[in-house]
């Protein structure tokens, strides 16, 4: 019997944001081919993000205490963080 090879793990944070970027990962092969996905709350039925994740892909902007907060924790159960997307980046469009 053949052993699988482990994929090393990658989780998604979603702070303020639309889900756009989201839906956008979904569709690339690359991550999903190359990595387990263990924490994305959109698809993903769990409650935290693992202690072993390789790179935390984070989307959205930071706006709320709450965003910080999920962010501090994220980051800190994760080898890489990567930002996604114009919010995650550069705070988005500005909202009037």
């Amino acid at each position: 019997m053949e052993s699988q090879k482990q994929l090393p793990k990658f989780a998604v944070l979603q702070l303020s944001g639309c889900s756009g970027c989201e839906v956008s990962l979904l569709n690339s092969v690359e991550w999903i081919e190359n990595f387990e996905l263990v924490y994305m709350p959109l698809i993903v039925t769990t409650n935290k993000i693992p202690n072993d994740v390789e790179v935390l892909l984070v989307s959205g902007g930071v706006r709320t205490d709450e965003d910080i907060h999920n962010l501090h924790k994220g980051a800190s159960r994760s080898k890489k963080v990567i930002a996604v997307g114009t919010c995650a980046l550069s705070g988005g469009v500005a909202q009037v």
